[in-house]
């Protein structure tokens, strides 16, 4: 998440930064185009384009610049076929609109939609309101910011997945332990206080899976002396049964003999 914000505000930074290029580069174009006139030199068309066509943004092949009347009439455009008509810049026609009405506009960086493609654009003009607009496409513009996007998703994934990865081995470490001592103690519930070598292992941990492991282990430890004790008693009681059972018959076989001699007494 940080690093999605991160890359975003330095996208805007980035986008900022070459709006604030483009702006610079028109605004150098109108100072020596005042300049020409202040010198003298007769501004007409391919004096224009020569000084306006060749300016581009350094690094940036889809950049370029072309500049129109303050009514919208493009005098300078790197495709020539363009020069003479009605300017299609949706910004730039808000500016003239703006000229039209007698506003005061000053030169900007903005960035608009142009046939399906994000453009980033800067303009500035002359004291004559002639409009000197410097455009670049936004791909291109990002491009490196797009490229870190790309690669900040990559690592952010390789590192979730080595998290995930991590807190796996460490759950099944974790809870290994916790479920062979459940299965002790469903044993014991079943009266099975056969000794588990296991236990010896996990008492000697020193967590608390060891002092819950070491506590089984004493109750079961108690539960089979509690059994132990519960079957010498039985054993000890059978025992005594039997004595007092034999006592028995030879108690009844007294009184059998001594009824018999009774009836000869009394015979």
């Amino acid at each position: 998440i940080s690093s999605f914000f991160a890359i975003r505000s330095l996208g805007n930074h980035t986008t900022n930064v070459v709006m604030d290029y483009a702006q610079s580069l028109a605004e150098n174009a109108v100072t020596n185009m005042e300049n020409a006139k202040y010198g003298g030199v007769e501004l007409d068309t391919n004096t224009i384009g020569s000084m306006i066509t060749p300016i581009k943004m350094k690094g940036l092949s889809s950049s370029y610049a072309f500049m129109c009347a303050s009514d919208g009439t493009i005098l300078s455009h790197p495709d020539s076929s363009k020069i003479g008509t009605m300017v299609s810049n949706e910004v730039i026609k808000n500016v003239v609109a703006r000229i039209a009405k007698g506003e005061h506009v000053e030169g900007a960086g903005t960035t608009y939609m142009y046939n399906g493609a994000k453009k980033i654009t800067g303009y500035a003009l002359s004291s004559a309101n002639e409009i000197v607009v410097v455009c670049v496409d936004n791909d291109e513009a990002t491009a490196s910011i797009i490229d870190v996007r790309k690669k900040t998703i990559a690592m952010n994934f390789s590192l979730c997945l080595a998290i995930a990865i991590a807190l796996f081995f460490i759950c099944r470490a974790f809870f290994k332990p916790v479920k062979q001592i459940c299965e002790v103690v469903g044993q014991t519930a079943d009266f099975n206080f056969v000794a588990q070598p296991i236990m010896e292992k996990l008492c000697k941990r020193t967590d608390e899976l060891g002092e819950i492991a070491t506590s089984v282990r004493q109750m079961r430890n108690s539960l089979r002396e509690m059994v132990r004790n519960i079957e010498e008693s039985s054993e000890s009681i059978t025992t005594n049964i039997s004595d007092a059972k034999a006592s028995t018959d030879e108690v009844n076989t007294m009184c059998t003999d001594n009824s018999a001699t009774t009836q000869q007494i009394a015979a």
